[in-house]
């Protein structure tokens, strides 16, 4: 019996509407928000707050479990529609990512050409005669790379 989840006084769990009268055990321990109004009111005694962030961190951990759980599930039920629909019948396979989709971590490539101007103005990067899209991008990397 946890003596910090003891109660002194005749409560309510609002989670469950289960009645609890003095001296019988809290449980399950509250979260932290319903120990702070439970000490507040007199039921609890102060050591439940310690007793309920302990609670709260197992149920997070819980959380954080199932939440793993989900996402495995979810990627081995995307892996599973996505190898359905290669083995159909006149499937088109999945149209090779093109440089463009690959190398676009500085975000370069969804920029307008005025926006690539500007951040070559910013920079001070000398565009030269580049007009095109992939060109600005290519002087604007080139001349990062320098420095």
């Amino acid at each position: 019996m946890n003596k910090a989840l003891i109660v002194l006084s005749d409560c309510v769990d609002v989670r469950s509407g289960k009645r609890f009268q003095r001296g019988d055990e809290f449980s399950p321990a509250p979260n932290h928000e319903q120990a702070k109004r439970l000490v507040a009111a007199g039921c609890l005694p102060e050591e439940a707050l310690k007793a309920a962030v302990g609670a709260k961190t197992e149920a997070e951990r819980a959380l954080e479990d199932k939440a793993a759980r989900d996402k495995a599930e979810a990627d081995r039920t995307k892996a599973a529609v996505d190898a359905a629909k290669a083995r159909r019948p006149g499937a088109k396979p999945e149209p090779a990512k093109t440089a463009v989709d690959q190398v676009n971590e500085d975000g370069l490539f969804d920029k307008t050409n005025d926006e690539l101007k500007a951040v070559a103005e910013a920079e001070k990067i000398d565009l030269g005669d580049a007009s095109r899209k992939e060109d600005l991008v290519a002087a604007i990397r080139a001349a990062r790379a320098k420095v």
